[in-house]
This record gives structure tokens, sequence and C-alpha cells, in this order.
């Protein structure tokens, strides 16, 4: 049951105890009146609510003695706590948009549509989801569900890469590889791009890496 404080750790623990005590003593406390457990609540659904009715009842004095200042401490929490509960949230839901696209565009337990697809990769890549953007450049790689457009494909697959996204460097290595949506062919960035695919396990981009790695040397060896 850790909060930091920043006046003192035996001034905290007073506190604590304090709310802690007042719960023991009157079991008729509502919701509002606030249990010294609440505060430390680890239960990301409802610890922005912990922090929130912990710092009213050191605001108003209900229960503990009157502290505005660990009111403010605790309002403060209370507003990181819920910013990252809502972060948390938002990529659940981008990574879900990202398998249930999988689901539409192989026909897995739904009947195969590539455009619904598309769109649900779409969500979850403008959520920030390096899956999600990997798999939408595919879709513009190739022209599945959207118009074919291959300097798309190549930012959605930057995008991934930014992120450390396996697949997304193989993807993108591939365009450098054959020129597809950039500037020129580029075989030493190829290589690279599959050199960090294959360090994170990659099998594709570990068979590329090798192939292009052979080439090179093969080239080397007779110009």
């Amino acid at each position: 049951m850790a909060v930091s404080r920043h006046t003192g750790e035996e001034e905290h623990n007073t506190k604590l105890a304090q709310l802690e005590s007042k719960q023991q003593t009157n079991s008729n406390v509502g919701q509002d009146n606030i249990a010294g457990v609440d505060v430390v609540c680890d239960d990301d659904t409802c610890g922005w609510r912990c922090y929130l009715r912990a710092a009213a009842c050191f605001e108003q004095g209900r229960e503990v003695e009157q502290d505005k200042q660990e009111a403010q401490r605790l309002y403060r929490l209370c507003h990181h706590a819920r910013a990252q509960r809502e972060q948390q949230q938002r990529a659940d839901t981008a990574e879900e948009q990202f398998h249930l696209g999988e689901c539409y565009e192989h026909g897995r337990g739904v009947d195969k549509d590539e455009k619904e697809a598309a769109r649900l990769y779409r969500l979850s890549s403008e959520q920030g989801n390096a899956d999600g953007q990997w798999r939408l450049g595919a879709c513009y790689y190739r022209g599945r569900g959207v118009e074919k457009d291959l300097n798309e494909a190549v930012r959605l697959f930057r995008l991934s890469v930014g992120q450390g996204n396996s697949t997304g460097q193989c993807s993108l290595g591939l365009c450098y590889e054959f020129g597809k949506g950039v500037a020129e062919k580029d075989f030493n960035e190829a290589v690279r791009l599959y050199r960090l695919s294959s360090d994170q396990g990659n099998s594709i981009g570990q068979r590329s890496w090798h192939v292009l790695r052979v080439w090179h040397r093969s080239r080397e060896r007779h110009p």
C-alpha cells in the first residue's frame, strides 16, 4: 500500500492510518467517504475515482483532518491516473480493431470483406497501432480493399518502422529492394531493414537478409 508523499513517509502513513481507522469504526460511510484502501487501489478501472474521492475527503476535512495540500496532490494523481486509463483503453481498442480487421481480410468467422478489413486497419492505424499501420500499408501495396497506392503504402510502413515493428521493417525493406513506392532501389537500405527485422526474430526478415547478404558478397567477388 505504498503511495509516494513529498512531505515525508511518516506524515503520509499517519494520514493513511487516519483513513483506515475511520473506515473500521464507521461501517455506514458512503461511497464518497473513501477508505484508505481506496487511495492505494491498484485496480486501473477505478484508480482515478479513488484518488478523486480521497482528494475530496482531504479538501473538505471529511473523515480525516483537512489538508488542502494533500488534496491537491491527490487531484493531480487522479488526473494522471485517468489519462493513463484512457490511453490504455485507446490502445486496447486499436488492438481489437486490428484483429477484427484480420478476421474480415481472411474470412475468419465472418464473410470475407477486404473493404471492411481496410476500414478497421485504418481505425487501428489512426490510433497509432503499429500492426494496424503496416497492415493498412499492405492493403495499399496490394490494392486490397483500397485503391492501390505504393506511396501511401511506404508512408504507412515507415510509421510502423518508427515503432520498431519487425513486419513493417521487412515490408519497407521489400519496397527498397524492388524500388516500389520509393525514389529508387536501395539495396543497402533494404539490407539494413531486413537486418532490423531479422534481429527481432522475424523469419521473413531473416531469410531476406540472408539472401541479400549472399547476393552482395557474390557481387563483390564478381563485379
